[in-house]
């Protein structure tokens, strides 16, 4: 039986997917399960709780041999894991990131040593940045002459669709072999944010344009756009290691851990075309 945790974001909608396709057991466990009801279906076995109620995350964890954990709190993450030793899992596979280059950031590191020291059996899913988060916040950028304006230089970027992180989650969950490997994760090829918008101007039929900017007046857009403030200064400091050349590169572990080729920035702006027009 696996646990899902994050089961209704964009790498764990997917996953259940995968595990229901599959006919898998596992349990997700969600904070409100009406509205996982409703992304998940009817079907989904569900567990009630939230990493910072321990109780929850024990009730969850019984009968649980193999964990995807997920969570934007690092502290109650390394909480997890003790949880889930005191459980007697046998496996977790966190989804951590890659920060510049092959590297995690200092964050999400220190949830990996954690595991590395517990004992449990672990798989670090490290992906670059996700197509679907740059289709959440792009759009409010793209002004009315169809302009969007970022502090990305002609740095390039491998842009990764989360169902192709959740499809290697799934390996690593549901196959032998993974234990104890770190897997950077990556989509087929490098673009500059130039070359997004020529994808981007192909799938609307509407000319998009890309237009470098300074950080501050970046940050001060995507203020004035609706973005919260602390996600700016994110992306101000993401697209500061994009222009420095961080980003620029390939891995090859979709198409080795799942055997299919991983999903281009192409495709999925023409499947997402209407959220960018």
């Amino acid at each position: 039986m696996i646990l899902v945790t994050g089961a209704t974001g964009n790498v764990g909608r997917p996953l259940v997917g995968l595990l229901s396709e599959a006919s898998v057991p596992f349990r997700a466990f969600v904070r409100d399960p009406e509205r996982a009801r409703a992304a998940l279906g009817p079907t989904v076995d569900l567990a009630k709780g939230d990493f910072a109620e321990p109780a929850t995350l024990d009730a969850a964890l019984g009968g649980i041999e193999r964990v995807f954990l997920l969570s934007g709190n690092s502290e109650l993450e390394t909480d997890a894991v003790v949880a889930a030793v005191r459980a007697g899992v046998g496996r977790v596979v966190k989804q951590s990131a890659l920060g510049a280059g092959l590297d995690p950031p200092p964050f999400h590191r220190r949830i990996e040593e954690t595991l590395e020291r517990s004992g449990l059996g672990f798989t670090h899913l490290r992906p670059t940045a996700f197509m679907q988060t740059l289709a959440a916040y792009l759009p409010a950028l793209i002004d009315s002459d169809g302009t969007f304006r970022l502090p990305a230089g002609g740095g390039r970027v491998a842009w990764v669709d989360t169902r192709d992180i959740s499809a290697v989650a799934f390996r690593a969950l549901t196959e032998d072999g993974h234990e104890g490997k770190a897997y950077p994760i990556t989509g087929p090829e490098t673009l500059s944010m130039a070359e997004v918008a020529e994808e981007l101007s192909v799938a609307t039929g509407r000319p998009i344009r890309y237009e470098d900017v300074p950080p501050d007046t970046a940050r001060e857009l995507m203020v004035q756009n609706g973005l919260p403030p602390p996600f700016a200064e994110f992306l101000v400091a993401f697209y500061g290691l994009v222009s420095d050349g961080a980003t620029d590169f390939i891995t090859k572990t979709v198409p080795r851990i799942t055997g299919a080729p991983g999903r281009t920035f192409g495709g999925f702006a023409e499947e997402h075309a209407s959220a960018f027009a």
